[in-house]
């Protein structure tokens, strides 16, 4: 299935663990003590609404004495009529101004008891979560690849050296039950807590043979991931434009993973760098060709230095 660069993939158990980790924090942080709810109803923080009913009552008797005053100009009976509604709107009005000022009075009263509300101040939930058994089911091989490095492969092994603790190394060959090729990693991280991240570099076509590469509509890569997912790996996928251009921001991505997998706060700084990674969306074989006829990976090579004008890598 299409997406787009940096793509991240954590084997099941860890997806598992980091999704219950959410849940617990959200609950957490906005969760609120209310085991004496029943003791002091909630009192409502908004100005009572009697006062205009008040005075729509006034303004009703001010009207039918009015209506009076011109109806005793026709005659003495229908005046004395006028009167007594208007007798019994008087009464009816303060009867209403009685039960309000009783009612906003109590609420006054229930108002000065309780305290304001206070939000809860937030728990950290910063504790680290627990990785030992998913460390054990890590797999880890001491082959070296022997696969060709990129000059983009190169360049940002130095850099993540430079911005990321742990154990930064290119990758190793892993040959699967029943494969005659193995499998060839870019880069490895080992992190402080003894999980491993696999970091891929997608380039859209290949530079010897000129063929697609790593198409979203090959399932060639999905295999290999599900392979290193099953070892215990977890996989950063980025594209090899946003490595040449921006490898600042691939490091932040990459931080900002780490920081869930170790709660080390100590990268934040360094995580928000992966804000201003532009995402790069996956091509399929047709898009790869079209690419290649382009020249596009010797276009962005060459504007950051890693590719002579005479279509030679550095």
């Amino acid at each position: 299935m299409k997406s787009a660069y940096p793509i991240v993939k954590y084997p099941k158990n860890i997806e598992r663990k980091l999704k219950e980790r959410s849940t617990v924090l959200s609950v957490v942080n906005n969760e609120e003590d209310n085991r004496f709810d029943f003791l002091f109803p909630p009192v409502s923080r908004q100005p009572a609404r009697y006062p205009g009913k008040i005075l729509w009552g006034v303004f009703g008797v001010w009207l039918m004495v009015l209506g009076g005053i011109a109806l005793k100009l026709m005659t003495t009976g229908i005046f004395v009529g006028a009167l007594v509604l208007s007798g019994i709107g008087l009464g009816v009005a303060a009867r209403q101004i009685w039960i309000d000022s009783k009612v906003i009075g109590v609420k006054n009263d229930r108002a000065k008891v309780l305290p304001e509300p206070v939000t809860p101040p937030k728990k950290s939930g910063h504790s680290p979560i627990d990785w030992t058994e998913n460390i054990k089911e890590l797999t880890r091989s001491k082959e070296t690849s022997t696969a060709q490095v990129g000059v983009s492969e190169k360049r940002f092994l130095g850099q993540l050296i430079e911005s990321l603790p742990g154990k930064i190394t290119f990758g190793h060959v892993y040959l699967p039950a029943g494969y005659s090729r193995p499998y060839s990693a870019d880069i490895e991280l080992i992190l402080s807590n003894g999980l491993g991240l696999q970091i891929e570099i997608d380039e859209p076509y290949v530079g010897t043979t000129r063929e697609p590469h790593h198409c979203w509509d090959n399932d060639k890569d999905t295999k290999r991931d599900y392979y290193f997912l099953d070892q215990g790996w977890v996989i950063i996928r980025f594209s090899e434009w946003q490595v040449v251009t921006n490898p600042g921001g691939c490091c932040g991505a990459i931080a900002a993973v780490i920081i869930q997998l170790t709660d080390d706060r100590s990268l934040t700084k360094l995580a928000e760098l992966g804000k201003g990674l532009e995402p790069d969306s996956q091509w399929s074989a047709q898009q790869s060709s079209l690419m290649e006829k382009l020249k596009t990976r010797e276009k962005y090579l060459r504007a950051a230095g890693l590719w002579n004008q005479g279509g030679k890598k550095k």
